[in-house]
């Protein structure tokens, strides 16, 4: 089977959602995930629809990037200078642009060295930088907090790592990211801090401007008392170190961005479970209210269980069947809806995925609906697969594999 198998499988679902890879913001509610509904399209329509969606997705992007930009200006949000060295660098927010160089090496995450040189643990960054008075002035603290001023107006970043804030406190963890043998043959390992309740809040003129909430567990490390897992996701023996919220235990995310009238401007809700009952979830529901009120939901469920080696890492995923994918974007009166399920999976003798039993499912662009179904696979081996999924069309039915290969992939036949 070939690697291209699922990102082709996918191509319709990828094609029509592509809406919420854009920097939207969100808000997690079930009722943002709209159903597919419609007439049947023909396959011009699909055409037509892809390509809207795209139109839409590139403009989503454009008005998020110039509200960001409307929003910078507004609050003076300090953002980095494109020549750090110019007396008057073409972005300045905070009376200088060393002074906010200086914020950005103040706020550096910091090393420190444990057991005798052959642990290295790395610090969340801390600390109180005041750049209303000039110069800077620092101080100790275990939040991270940025003042800064444009004229008379005074602007405010916290980053509450143990959420004391908002509630009983839940301190930062202690995250095994790996280890190796140096060439006198003694073991280095490596650490970091991670949080497990933050809260995030900038301010400018007695007005909020982000506010931020993520709440996260993490798995335990096997045989070590007090230590977790930063990435439990390993490739070819390789650990990745870079801790990512959706490959925790848990985690939810809340994030709302406002408008100087205080009416939210965009919303973000995640909500993740690798442990829920049935197999792991992942929810994102998004709201972005600016030219017009773009509405993004986003629900996926994966029918099975994650099983993990000896130390606590992923090891493999049993699939069980009944994995659901149901994702919609309502961009002001245009509603593009994708349902998905897939039955069974199937792997050859090596463990590779071999294919895929897609059951009834559906995508919908502004009132017009197609449905597929049919297992995915590649059984003609010429890298394109799909030659048993079945789309239907107002006018006709071609297999995933035509349809692919008519929008321009290549066979390696």
């Amino acid at each position: 089977m070939k690697k291209n198998l699922l990102p082709i499988g996918l191509l319709l679902a990828t094609a029509l959602v592509a809406c919420p890879s854009t920097p939207v913001n969100s808000s997690t509610k079930d009722d943002l995930v709209i159903p597919p509904s419609g007439t049947t399209a023909s396959e011009a329509q699909l055409n037509t629809a892809i390509e809207q969606v795209q139109r839409n997705a590139n403009a989503a992007f454009e008005a998020v990037r110039a509200s960001s930009n409307a929003a910078i200006n507004e609050f003076k949000i300090p953002s980095v200078p494109k020549d750090p060295l110019s007396p008057q660098p073409p972005m300045v927010r905070t009376g200088s642009s060393i002074e906010f160089l200086q914020a950005l090496g103040f706020f550096m995450p910091k090393t420190v060295t444990l057991q005798a040189s052959t642990e290295s643990f790395t610090l969340l960054p801390t600390g109180i930088l005041d750049c209303t008075v000039s110069p800077c002035t620092n101080a100790a603290s275990d939040d991270v907090i940025y003042r800064w001023k444009d004229g008379t107006k005074l602007g405010e970043a916290i980053i509450d790592w143990n959420g004391n804030t908002d509630g009983v406190a839940s301190d930062p963890i202690k995250a095994f990211t790996g280890e190796y043998s140096n060439s006198q043959g003694t073991l280095q390992r490596f650490f970091t801090q991670l949080p497990t309740k933050a809260r995030a809040k900038v301010t400018f003129d007695n007005k909020v401007v982000v506010e931020a909430k993520i709440d996260i567990t993490y798995a335990a490390k096997t045989g070590e008392a007090g230590i977790f897992i930063a990435n439990p996701i390993c490739s070819m023996g390789y650990c990745s170190i870079f801790p990512l919220p959706l490959f925790s235990e848990t985690a939810k995310v809340a994030v709302t961005v406002k408008k100087a009238d205080g009416t939210a401007f965009a919303t973000l809700n995640l909500d993740e479970n690798v442990n829920a009952v049935g197999g792991p979830s992942l929810k994102m529901d998004a709201v972005l209210n600016n030219d017009v009120v773009r509405k993004i939901g986003f629900n996926a469920k994966f029918g099975g269980t994650i099983s993990k080696d000896t130390a606590g890492y992923w090891k493999d995923f049993v699939f069980n069947g009944d994995t659901s994918v149901n994702a919609s974007v309502l961009d002001g009166t245009k509603l593009t809806a994708v349902s998905g399920k897939i039955n069974t999976v199937i792997r050859n003798v090596s463990g590779g995925l071999e294919s895929v039993m897609i059951a009834p499912s559906s995508i919908s662009h502004d009132g017009k609906l197609v449905t597929f179904a049919g297992k995915l696979d590649d059984a003609n081996k010429n890298c394109v697969a799909g030659e048993g999924v079945t789309i239907n069309f107002a006018d006709s039915q071609k297999t995933l594999e035509q349809y692919s290969i008519s929008k321009g992939t290549p066979t390696c036949k």
